[in-house]
């Protein structure tokens, strides 16, 4: 399900991730919160938001993926009447850092989204394909130093996401629903904050979806 509408100063960032050799197409999200309230989001903004978090999760696969495009959606509260922006955003392709080989699509590294309040409903998490084959043993098991590799990068997305000119961090973002539909309707609710983010040192498959 995805949101149209978001709380002010608040939205969503989308990367899109290619597989070569493959015409579909995987995407991770995340909720983004504005620090400066009522400030309108510019391309400029969008565009380091995207290329910030594609060059923080590039570590984590196999150079037969890459990242080149992603959208931002931004509601920058009454600086814009309370709409919502929406940014597409072009980049010098993110190519995996690793040169092996990768485990099939469906095989992903879980980096989980923690925020401090208690409950799987407060939290989130991320998928990342490219796992590559020799970092990953029969039982799914990841290797400590994969695992140390990519935390040690997921950890800089709060803080490149903060230097951004705008000033922004991760969040949460949490909805309501108002209407069972068909089709259902949902609004957007209060954001949770995310402090810092684990990379799992399981992998997660669609078979075994991790919590």
């Amino acid at each position: 399900m995805a949101l149209t509408d978001f709380q002010p100063d608040t939205g969503q960032v989308s990367l899109q991730i290619d597989l070569v050799g493959d015409t579909g197409k995987m995407y991770v999200t995340m909720g983004v919160h504005g620090l400066a309230p009522a400030s309108a989001m510019t391309q400029a903004d969008a565009d380091d938001l995207c290329n910030e978090w594609a060059t923080d999760i590039e570590s984590a696969m196999c150079d037969v993926y890459s990242i080149s495009v992603g959208t931002v959606s931004f509601n920058s509260g009454a600086s814009v009447g309370n709409a919502n922006q929406l940014f597409a955003v072009s980049m010098t392709p993110h190519v995996g850092n690793v040169t092996t080989d990768a485990v099939p699509q469906n095989t992903a590294t879980l980096v989980r989204k923690l925020t401090g309040v208690a409950g799987r409903g407060a939290n989130g998490r991320f998928y990342i394909p490219g796992v590559p084959e020799a970092e990953v043993d029969q039982a799914g098991v990841l290797t400590g130093a994969f695992v140390t590799n990519v935390q040690g990068d997921v950890d800089q997305i709060i803080g490149d996401w903060a230097g951004i000119a705008g000033g922004y961090e991760p969040v949460v973002v949490h909805h309501t629903l108002v209407s069972p539909g068909p089709p259902p309707v949902y609004i957007s609710a209060a954001n949770t904050v995310i402090t810092s983010f684990l990379v799992d040192p399981m992998v997660a498959t669609q078979r075994r979806r991790l919590r």
